[in-house]
């Protein structure tokens, strides 16, 4: 089962690499105010939602570990949408719905694990 929880993070990972750098013209367009920063915070906040679930750290080293290389992903995504050689723009917004998403998550798990049987949840003896 730890094997799958960090396969399902990693895919999502990638996932959110490939959203936010491929070409605008492969992303249908929705004519929802603010789609694009809907999808930003689900991105995120499913990335920290399926880390934490997949890690197998303490809660405060899985959180802190989570955030910190989630907001160099949220700023990184919009940084590498400057270097691709199409049609992409970084835009602040979408890091605070990245990061918001991300903080969601994180807070969620946080608040949620606790309550979670013992069963379900990954050991927190292996990796610290």
């Amino acid at each position: 089962m730890p094997r799958l929880r960090l396969a399902l993070a990693v895919l999502w990972t990638l996932g959110i690499l490939i959203a936010t750098t491929m070409p605008t013209g492969n992303v249908p367009d929705v004519e929802v105010a603010n789609f694009d920063k809907v999808v930003h915070f689900g991105l995120f906040f499913g990335f920290g939602l399926l880390w934490m679930w997949a890690l197998q750290l303490r809660m405060a080293r899985r959180a802190m570990l989570v955030l910190i290389v989630g907001a160099v992903g949220a700023f990184g995504t919009e940084g590498l949408q400057m270097l691709v050689p199409y049609e992409r723009t970084a835009d602040l917004g979408d890091v605070v719905a990245n990061l918001l998403g991300l903080l969601g998550s994180v807070g969620l798990f946080a608040l949620v694990y606790p309550l979670l049987p013992r069963s379900a949840e990954p050991s927190t003896h292996a990796a610290q």
